[in-house]
């Protein structure tokens, strides 16, 4: 219900009430007997419009006041004089059935009401016309079998409410008809086996919840349907041994986590399955010793890592095995004096020297080292993958809003 700024009403049909020059009291009587032995005087009634203008040209709402309280129909209007809402009010609350509109004109909701609560089904409107839910109420919570829509006419879930939470076994598809998800809620948490789907209808993920969290092993799948990662949850976070794969099926990392963040040893593949690097991690950074490798699988550099960049004492090497460069970096930036030989052993003279925050000093060196960014791989070695989840995005679906008034 969008709120109104209104005007003063203009009251149509009110008897005007007129006030004896003498009285002592200038305040209009009071409803009730004039005299004793009268009876009760008639209910005060009067039909009343509101406007959003001064100028009383846009009508907001329109009705009846009986004893300066709402009784009866009522209608409400948007500034643009299209209906907003209609229904009946009894002593000053809904009550009765109740519709309300889209600013287009279609229909939003549909229900009842019993002394201000909704009662039995009610059903909610997209703006295109298609129904986008459908509910029963009881005393303004919502029991028993529901149904909601996507804006396409799909269905988008299904499942039953009790005490105004998800109970039982729900289901959910996405837009174009596909199943998206399925398994059972307990107390509008999520409870048991679930499966998630892709759009493509491939296995999205599998595992339990308990108390609507992630408990026990849970798997992952690539939309082509091979395996993406494996590991145990708890308490609706990553923990132990994960293992990530790669599309085609080959190994993608392996490490531990401790509360959903990496921390220990941890290995990245290339696709294909080749030991790409390998580093210890702390609070999803990498930390302590660290080494990359060459397609060939020779090692291409060593050192340490700390908060995710290089530190200390590093080392690179060609693709052959022999020794290519060596100097200490700070904050993943060389520093210092770099010496650099080349592939058969001798001396790279243009490359060594003096280094700060990653340059040479020497302002006649023709280049610099290839000193990676933000902490990456030395130069030669390969580029660092950051340690993102492989694993396709959980397909959860949200709840939408119902329009139900």
């Amino acid at each position: 219900m969008r709120p109104h700024r209104l005007h003063l009403g203009v009251f149509v049909g009110l008897p005007l009430l007129l006030l004896a020059a003498c009285s002592d009291d200038p305040k209009p009587p009071m409803p009730g007997p004039s005299a004793p032995g009268a009876g009760p005087a008639a209910p005060l009634t009067q039909p009343i419009i509101k406007f959003y203008d001064k100028d009383k040209t846009k009508k907001a709402e329109e009705g009846t006041l009986v004893n300066l309280k709402r009784e009866g129909p009522w209608t409400f209007y948007y500034q643009d004089g299209a209906k907003e809402k209609a229904g009946s009010f009894r002593a000053d609350v809904q009550d009765g059935e109740w519709q309300g509109w889209h600013p287009n004109g279609r229909p939003a909701y549909a229900g009842k009401y019993d002394n201000g609560l909704r009662v039995g089904l009610w059903t909610s409107y997209y703006e295109n016309g298609q129904k986008g839910a459908e509910g029963t109420f009881e005393n303004n919570v919502q029991t028993g079998p529901a149904i909601e829509w996507h804006p396409n006419g799909q269905k988008w879930k299904e499942g039953e409410f009790k005490n105004g939470l998800k109970v039982g076994r729900w289901t959910f598809w996405h837009e174009d008809g596909k199943k998206a998800a399925e398994g059972e809620y307990a107390n509008d948490q999520r409870v048991g086996n679930w499966v998630q789907y892709h759009p493509n209808g491939e296995k999205a993920n599998e595992g339990a919840y308990d108390a609507g969290k992630k408990l026990g092993p849970w798997v992952g799948f690539w939309p082509n349907g091979t395996l993406a990662e494996r590991g145990e949850m708890v308490d609706g976070m990553r923990s132990g041994e994960w293992l990530e794969y790669w599309d085609d099926g080959t190994l993608r990392s392996r490490g531990t986590f401790e509360r959903d963040e990496r921390s220990g040893v941890t290995e990245f593949f290339a696709a294909g399955g080749k030991l790409q690097w390998k580093s210890g991690f702390k609070s999803n950074k990498a930390e302590g010793p660290a080494t990359f490798f060459h397609e060939n699988g020779q090692k291409a550099a060593e050192g340490e890592m700390k908060d995710g960049l290089r530190v200390g004492k590093w080392t690179l090497f060609h693709e052959s095995g022999t020794k290519k460069a060596e100097g200490e970096c700070v904050a993943g930036e060389e520093e210092g004096l770099w010496n650099f030989w080349n592939a058969d052993g001798s001396p790279d003279a243009e490359q060594t020297g003096e280094y700060k925050a990653g340059a040479k000093v020497d302002p006649n060196a023709p280049t610099a080292p290839d000193a990676p960014t933000d902490g990456g791989s030395p130069d030669g070695a390969p580029a660092v993958p950051p340690p993102t989840d492989p694993a396709p995005a959980n397909p959860a679906p949200t709840d939408p809003p119902t329009g139900g008034g």
